[in-house]
Parts: C-alpha cells; structure tokens; sequence
C-alpha cells in the first residue's frame, strides 16, 4: 500500500499531468490513507503528510483547486485526531504529533510559495486545519486559531481582503509546525 501511495503521490506533483487524472488520483490517495486508518494500521500517520503536501500543489491550480481543497478538507477532518493522547505524557503520541507538525508545514510552505494573496481554497483548508486543531485543544486558551478560521470564512464569504488572514494564517501555521 506505501508503494502505491508514494506512486500516486509522485504522479500528483507531476507538473505536465491531465488535470481529471490529477483529481482522480489525488482521491485514491485519500482512500489509501481511509483505508490504512480503518485497519487500525500507523502506517496512515506515517502517509498523511505525503498526501497532504502532494495534493496540496493542486490548491495553486484553478482548474484543480476546488477539488483539492474538498479533498484535504476530507482528509484533515477524518485524519487529525489524538488516539493517542495522554496526561501521563504530558502530550501526543510522537508518530501524531510528527503527523500534524508535518501537515502544518505543508501548509505553511503552501503559503509562502503563494505570490500575495492565498486563494479561496487555500483559505478553506486552512480553516478546516484551524478549527480541527482548536478542537483538540493544542491551541492557546483564548481560542486564536477559532478566531483565525472563523475570520477566514466571513472573508471566503464575503469576498474581503485577505491580507490580514493571510499574515494570522503565515503567522499561527508557523508557529503551530514549530510548537507542538
């Protein structure tokens, strides 16, 4: 199953691939990864990031974009969670927390390579990663990152500047990827 998914992966970040073939493997990707974590296999942590930063090349391209960001969305809801979270060791599970720090890299790489402004989709996954993560509480008390998607999606919405979300976006990716 790695072998297929490091191919997959690979064909993804191809530059000169068609753009239905990109999508299609981009999903067969996330099912990989669906079916590496019902099997109850670590194997999926190990894979996420690989996915992630593979199919997130796709968010750049308007034509791949909106089918990108419902893919990462999917697989950032299902896949970022804390099986192994205990307060005897005073934080996650070193194969999860590398998980995540990995996926909040490849989002913070997928922002500094956007020249300004990220778009809509970009946006929306960082959302979905934002609220994830206030959810399982590895965020600061004050709810910041809650605060940060809720300001990313009144601005999807409304179609405001996103200069401010981008600079909180850069800023807490940043900080999460290097803090956990």
């Amino acid at each position: 199953m790695e072998n297929i998914i490091i191919s997959l992966a690979s064909y993804v970040s191809g530059e000169k691939n068609p753009v239905d073939t990109l999508i299609s493997a981009a999903t067969l990707l996330k099912c990989a990864v669906d079916k590496l974590h019902a099997g109850e296999s670590n194997l999926w942590m190990k894979n996420v990031p690989l996915v992630s930063s593979s199919s997130a090349v796709l968010l750049t391209s308007e034509a791949t974009a909106s089918q990108a960001s419902a893919i990462l969305k999917e697989l950032i809801s299902h896949h970022i969670e804390l099986k192994s979270y205990s307060a005897d060791n005073d934080g996650i599970g070193n194969e999860e927390a590398d998980a995540i720090k990995s996926i909040c890299a490849v989002f913070e790489n997928t922002l500094n390579s956007t020249d300004g402004i990220p778009n809509e989709h970009v946006l929306a996954v960082l959302a979905t990663l934002f609220q994830k993560l206030d959810k399982l509480q590895l965020v600061d008390d004050e709810g910041e990152f809650e605060k940060q998607a809720g300001n990313a999606n009144v601005l999807m919405e409304k179609g405001g500047n996103t200069s401010t979300m981008e600079k909180g976006a850069r800023r807490y990716v940043a900080d999460f990827s290097s803090g956990i």
